[in-house]
C-alpha cells in the first residue's frame, strides 16, 4: 500500500477513535434532553444516526434512528409517553450506550 493511503487510513482510524470516544457524552446530551425537549432530543438523536452510521457503527445507528422516530412522534402527539413508550425509550438508551460501548472495545483492540 502506497504511503498516501496509509496516511489516509490512519486519518480515518484516528477520527473514528476520536467520534467514538465522545459516543458516552452524546448519548448523555440525549437523555438529559429527553427530560426537556423532545425536539431537541430528535435532533439529537438525527445526528446520532447520522454520523454512527458514516462511521460503520450500524447498530447504533439503526438504534439512535429509532429514538429520532419516537421524540418524533411523541413530539407531534404532544402528550405524556404511555409505560410501553418510556419502556421502548429506555430499551433504546440501554441499547445505545451497550452499543457504544462495543465499538469503543473494538476499537481498542
Amino acid at each position: 500500500m502506497s504511503d498516501i493511503f496509509k496516511d489516509v487510513e490512519d486519518t480515518l482510524l484516528e477520527l473514528k477513535h476520536t467520534y467514538a470516544s465522545s459516543l458516552p457524552d452524546r448519548i448523555v446530551e440525549i437523555e438529559e434532553a429527553l427530560g426537556n425537549s423532545l425536539t431537541n432530543s430528535e435532533a439529537l438523536a438525527h445526528k446520532l444516526a447520522g454520523a454512527a452510521g458514516m462511521y460503520g457503527f450500524e447498530i447504533l445507528s439503526q438504534t439512535a434512528s429509532e429514538l429520532e422516530v419516537l421524540c418524533g412522534e411523541l413530539h407531534m402527539r404532544d402528550a405524556q409517553p404511555s409505560a410501553c413508550e418510556l419502556k421502548n425509550l429506555s430499551r433504546l438508551l440501554v441499547t445505545l450506550h451497550e452499543s457504544a460501548r462495543t465499538e469503543i472495545e473494538r476499537l481498542e483492540k
